[in-house]
């Protein structure tokens, strides 16, 4: 997968950092089936995300957050990510971990 560098400069607010989790669909696709992510940072305007599971710059996903876990302590600024939300893919980065295959991913709410 050739992966598109994120640019600092494009950033509409400031991202907040996080770490908790959220599942998405393929809005492409007709399963429908949910995959697991975690939230590494976040914004008004967006996401940043890692996940097992490589996207498309340009794809259409729908991403589900619950609430933040009771142990979590996010920055006092960051916004709480969009509990329901139609986003799009912005960029994908491949970042191997453990040998296992993990992908930093970089989405923008619709």
């Amino acid at each position: 997968m050739t992966a598109t560098i994120k640019s600092e400069d494009n950033r509409l607010d400031a991202r907040h950092s996080a770490s908790f989790p959220l599942t998405f669909t393929l809005l492409s696709s007709k399963s429908q089936i949910p995959f697991e992510a975690i939230i590494l940072n976040c914004s008004q305007d967006g996401l940043c995300l890692q996940s097992t599971v490589p996207l498309k710059q340009g794809q259409y996903i729908c991403v589900r957050s619950g609430s933040r876990p009771e142990d979590a302590t996010p920055d006092q600024e960051a916004p709480a990510p969009r509990s329901f939300s139609v986003a799009q893919v912005r960029w994908c980065v491949d970042q191997p971990a453990e040998g296992m295959p993990m992908y930093t991913i970089g989405i923008r709410y619709v």
